[in-house]
């Protein structure tokens, strides 16, 4: 009894964790999303990633086009958890400063890559790479451009 209840106390905080992120992800995307989020995934179902394009004017906008830089951006969770559009207002406000401080159009690429414990390791490393590797060469978006 004592391992389950254990199992309880640290599955439990991360449970309602994810859910807390996926309302607040939700709310946010309500109140800022329209002009600024576009759903992507992966044109195959072997690389299984999904992400949010953001950028200005996004319904008119296509990935890489007109894009001075590209951030790829792989939210933090230790893999476990997690949400791609949690930080959308950091991400609007980085697009603003680069383009009227450096005049640099940006663009983001924001992951929602395989978590654990659902996936192993290294599904959320392949979903990375994958989105990557899609960038590069089915978008012909220059490595350099990608951060």
């Amino acid at each position: 009894m004592a391992t389950t209840s254990r199992i309880l106390e640290l599955y439990l905080p991360t449970f309602l964790l994810k859910i807390i992120l996926r309302m607040l992800s939700k709310i946010v995307r309500r109140v800022k999303g329209r002009r600024w989020v576009k759903k992507l995934d992966a044109s195959n179902e072997k690389d299984e990633w999904e992400g949010y394009l953001i950028a200005e004017n996004v319904e008119h906008s296509e990935i890489g086009k007109d894009a001075d830089m590209i951030i790829l951006y792989a939210h933090g969770g230790a893999f476990v958890f997690g949400d791609a559009l949690l930080p959308l207002e950091m991400f609007i406000d980085w697009i603003k400063t680069w383009k009227l401080n450096h005049g640099v159009n940006t663009q983001i690429l924001s992951l929602e890559y395989r978590l654990s414990p659902k996936y192993s390791f290294p599904a959320a490393r392949d979903n990375i790479l994958a989105c990557y590797q899609w960038l590069v060469t089915e978008k012909n978006i220059d490595p350099s451009k990608i951060v």
